[in-house]
């Protein structure tokens, strides 16, 4: 299956793309329903669809810390993350995502980013980070369900670089000197900064771009996910994250509700099934490996 992994925006071709088993999985329609419409390639769609795959697909990359492969292969990652039940990270959520927009008629485009969450101005990143460009009546939006834990739950104006206030905080994005469009949010602890989530240039990435950036993140030894265990979840108006040994649990507003120091293995798996909602991969020999050392 790794080897049909490469495509692009001229070669995103797939089976034939199962997408009331995709809407299943997400609830947005109900299991029992018959045959249900296909819904409208509009804006509130795709804000529905959003957040239902970010509160029911929770991002992981319990495969990275099992030393496992990720493949970009759209029926791949349909096979893993709907059928299988299991979620991914950013490559394989919006890779999900894109197939899925597709299918309902969008017009969908990849963007491969450099983080700047966390970084300082000076620090060089590489593109680690997929998300999509998508054309909603005549215009554009962001959509992204694969940052986990800061990114917007809701589309992204593109077309402006005023302040929009969605449901997770105050986002906008700018164009700066260096050519690469800004993410941006407003900081809750002081609301006259903006911090960087990520950064783009308004090209779509190509087959090569994506398997190369795929690869550097499930391999490279200073690779973020190759050095922690990381799950996020949007659980009603709660992000819940684990974070190597500890599982905390912020409003949207980003304060505090729970934390917990992760004791064990069996309450790592019973966390990942019962809270995040995930079948667990098949051996997980050594998923807790992050525990005792962080």
């Amino acid at each position: 299956a790794h080897q049909n992994s490469h495509f692009g925006p001229s070669s995103f071709s797939i089976m034939p793309f199962e997408l009331d088993k995709y809407l299943a999985r997400i609830g947005y329609i109900s299991t029992e329903a018959e045959t249900p419409p296909t819904p409208a390639a509009n804006l509130e769609t795709l804000s529905a669809v959003m957040a239902a795959h970010m509160r029911t697909i929770s991002f992981e990359n319990m495969d990275v810390v099992l030393r496992g492969e990720i493949s970009l292969s759209p029926d791949d990652v349909f096979d893993k993350l709907v059928t299988k039940g299991r979620g991914g990270y950013c490559f394989e959520q919006n890779t999900l995502l894109r197939s899925a927009l597709t299918s309902l008629g969008y017009v969908v485009r990849p963007l491969l980013c450099r983080v700047r969450w966390g970084k300082a101005p000076t620090q060089d990143t590489a593109f680690t980070h997929m998300c999509l460009s998508v054309v909603v009546n005549g215009g554009t939006y962001l959509a992204d369900v694969g940052f986990a834990g800061t990114n917007s739950m809701a589309p992204v104006d593109l077309n402006s670089e005023s302040e929009q206030t969605l449901p997770e905080g105050v986002f906008h994005v700018v164009k700066r000197d260096d050519s690469y469009s800004y993410l941006e949010v407003r900081d809750r602890d002081d609301p006259s900064k903006w911090r960087a989530l990520y950064c783009w240039h308004d090209i779509p990435a190509l087959t090569p771009d994506l398997v190369q950036s795929n690869w550097y993140s499930f391999t490279h030894p200073t690779a973020r996910f190759t050095n922690q265990f990381f799950c996020c979840r949007v659980i009603a108006s709660e992000r819940h994250h684990i974070l190597n040994g500890e599982y905390v649990i912020r409003e949207m507003g980003g304060q505090i509700v729970k934390r917990e120091k992760i004791e064990g293995k069996d309450r790592l798996l019973a966390l990942v099934t019962d809270v995040f909602g995930l079948a667990l991969p098949e051996n997980t020999t050594g998923l807790d490996r992050f525990i005792a050392s962080k």
